[in-house]
């Protein structure tokens, strides 16, 4: 990492699987059911996980044994809750998303290839309330949910999306009122289309409908959020996954107000720093953002790296070299007499 005024680390979480699986519906008779487990994920935006999955959008086609026709059409963009029969003798392909629990993507700009098994969004923009997840099957019969339990599909669903999270901290003293403010990330892709396979997703981000209009961190940005020994400020942000990192910039500015330094006016300054991080277990690339992680990285910011000091003068510090001691006195037995009232 590089180090200027100010210290910036990253600390990037993998997200746990989880096995479990919970039936969110099974019809009556031998209709098609779902079932979906997501990976957990970590705190600070609007995160889909199993638990609280509950409506998704389904494609699906089938086709006959043997032939790469897969004209036959079970759900088009439509709520897993859709009611549709397994036709005997095909197989089957399904591709599922959710932009959020129950967020629906406009069929003009999501579409499932069945015979790839790949589902594409075109032109997507994360949005801090909706955590994109998506899953694909292998092939499927009615044979195979043909049982008295009417076993539904089973659908593993990932996270297409980075987590981006700027943390603040501080070790001023209370005496100062440092604020930070004006937080953003510059020249990061921000829409682009994505391929979603079995394989995991791959974002275009180099595609010509590339948009590079970065990200507001606008928790900072309705008021000057306050730092100090002890009170850090953050955010996370869903990101598009995308290589080059350590070219991106985080902006920010750094107010000292209230009581002033030897008396002066407010203190203000304009910071940057690179978003170049070194891979974590599991994460296979310096400086990108994979799908499915959490990037936290950590602006240290400290009064003298706002405070100008143009004729080097040396800082006034103290150090404690000792506190006296309470000295103990026996200062004998008190006499005690009734008191009557």
């Amino acid at each position: 990492m590089k180090r200027s005024l100010f210290m910036l680390g990253v600390a990037v979480a993998a997200l746990s699987g989880c096995s479990q699986s919970e039936i969110l519906e099974v019809a009556e008779g031998r209709a098609i059911g779902f079932s979906s487990f997501v990976n957990n994920n970590t705190r600070a935006v609007t995160e889909v996980n199993k638990d609280n999955l509950s409506q998704y959008y389904v494609f699906g086609n089938y086709g006959s044994d043997g032939t790469s026709d897969w004209s036959g059409q079970a759900f088009n963009n439509e709520l897993n809750t859709t009611l549709y029969y397994w036709q005997p003798g095909k197989i089957y392909r399904f591709g599922a998303y959710a932009d959020g629990n129950g967020g629906k993507i406009a069929s003009s700009a999501v579409n499932f290839d069945a015979a790839n098994s790949k589902l594409t969004f075109t032109n997507y923009t994360p949005d801090d309330t909706k955590d994109l997840v998506a899953a694909v099957t292998e092939n499927q019969t009615a044979n195979d949910h043909s049982n008295e339990k009417n076993d539904p599909v089973q659908l593993n669903f990932k996270h297409l999306l980075s987590q981006v999270k700027l943390t603040f901290t501080s070790t001023a003293a209370a005496t100062y009122k440092l604020t930070i403010s004006d937080v953003r990330i510059e020249d990061a892709v921000s829409t682009c289309t994505g391929d979603y396979t079995a394989s995991g997703v791959t974002w275009n981000t180099t595609d010509v409908s590339t948009t590079k209009n970065g990200y507001v961190y606008d928790f900072f940005g309705t008021e000057d959020r306050v730092i100090s020994s002890g009170v850090s400020q953050y955010q996370s942000k869903l990101v598009i996954p995308q290589s080059g990192t350590e070219q991106l910039y985080v902006y920010f500015t750094a107010t000292i107000k209230g009581e002033k330094p030897s008396g002066s006016a407010d203190f203000t300054k304009n910071f940057k720093a690179t978003l170049g991080h070194t891979a974590a277990d599991g994460d296979s690339d310096n400086n990108k953002w994979q799908p499915s992680y959490c990037y936290n990285y950590i602006a240290n910011v400290e009064i003298k790296d706002i405070v100008n000091n143009p004729d080097n003068l040396v800082e006034i510090n103290f150090e404690v070299t000792g506190v006296e001691e309470w000295k103990p006195v026996e200062a004998g037995t008190v006499t005690k007499n009734e008191v009557n009232e």
